[in-house]
C-alpha cells in the first residue's frame, strides 16, 4: 500500500469517526433535547392537572361550604320560624287560656251574684229559716 492509500485510509477513518461522533452528537443532543421537551411537556401537563384539581377542589369545598352554609341558614330560619310559630301558638293558648278562666270567674261571679240575687229576692222557707 503506498502512501497516499495510507492517507486516504486514514482520512477516511478519520472521517468515518468524526461522522460518527458528530451522528453521536447530534443523537445525543435530539434525545436531550425530546427528553428535555416530554419533561417540560409533562412538567406543564402535571402542573395543569394540579391547578386544575386546586382548582376543583377549591370549587368543590366554596361549593360545599356555601352549600352547608345555606343549609345552616336554612336550619336557623326554620329554627326560628317554629320558634316564633310555637311562641305564638303558646301565646294564644296562654291568652285563650286567660281569657277563659277570666270568662269562668266572670261566669262564675255572675252565677253566684244571680244565686245571691235569687235567694235575696225569694222569701226563705221556713226550712232555711231554722238552720
Amino acid at each position: 500500500m503506498s502512501l497516499g492509500e495510507a492517507v486516504n485510509r486514514q482520512e477516511g477513518c478519520l472521517g468515518k469517526a468524526e461522522y460518527h461522533q458528530e451522528k453521536r452528537l447530534g443523537e445525543t443532543e435530539y434525545h436531550q433535547e425530546r427528553c428535555l421537551g416530554e419533561d417540560v411537556y409533562h412538567q406543564e401537563m402535571c402542573l395543569g392537572d394540579a391547578e386544575y384539581h386546586q382548582e376543583r377542589c377549591l370549587g368543590e369545598a366554596v361549593n360545599h361550604q356555601e352549600r352547608c352554609l345555606g343549609k345552616a341558614e336554612y336550619r336557623q330560619e326554620m329554627c326560628l320560624g317554629e320558634a316564633e310559630y310555637h311562641e305564638e301558638r303558646r301565646l294564644g293558648e296562654a291568652v285563650y287560656h286567660e281569657e277563659r278562666c277570666l270568662g269562668e270567674a266572670v261566669y262564675s261571679q255572675k252565677g253566684c251574684l244571680g244565686e245571691a240575687g235569687y235567694h235575696q229576692e225569694r222569701p226563705l222557707s221556713e226550712d232555711e229559716v231554722s238552720e
